[in-house]
């Protein structure tokens, strides 16, 4: 019986955890300044990381022990890093690590043609996301929590309208 107590317990937490990932819409400030701070240290363990490799571009995905650098599929040298990785991922905190030059940038949630990141700039300027619709400032100086939605942004940009007036969608 106290094993299936456990089980149950352990299963309502990870489902918990998960909960923001979950959902339909995408996840509010307030649970985006959560994350992060439930998370801070992983967080930060990846983010230093990133910051102070001399690779340009970065892509870090569920492999957790390699990540594909300036072209070249390379191992990660840290142990330490290795395992915040593994614990954001596998917790379903992150989906995705990028590095762009200066920018940092971490997928939390995604659905079809939407993604939200959180977004970092080493030198200090706000982070330039691609189909960015919306960057507001998270409680965490020098963090964003940005929405990038294709359509949205298509539609501020060219003023792509269909026939009654809305907004095109492309499938």
């Amino acid at each position: 019986m106290k094993q299936i107590t456990i089980y149950i317990l352990c299963t309502f937490v990870a489902l918990s955890l998960c909960a923001c990932l979950s959902t339909k819409e995408p996840p509010s400030i307030g649970t985006i300044n959560n994350l992060y701070f439930d998370n801070k240290e992983n967080i930060d363990t990846v983010v230093d990381f990133m910051a102070n490799t001399e690779h340009k571009t970065i892509l870090i995905d569920d492999s957790c022990e390699t990540m594909y650098a300036d072209f070249q599929t390379i191992e990660i040298p840290d142990h330490i890093t290795k395992n915040a990785i593994k614990h954001l991922i596998d917790k379903g905190v992150i989906i995705a690590f990028y590095k762009d030059h200066e920018q940092i940038q971490l997928i939390v949630w995604e659905r079809p043609q939407i993604r939200c990141w959180i977004a970092y700039s080493t030198n200090g300027t706000v982070p330039d996301v691609q189909y960015a619709t919306e960057s507001i400032a998270m409680e965490e100086a020098g963090w964003y929590y940005v929405i990038a939605d294709y359509n949205e942004w298509r539609t501020q940009k060219t003023g792509d309208k269909g026939t009654d007036g809305s907004p095109v969608s492309t499938p």
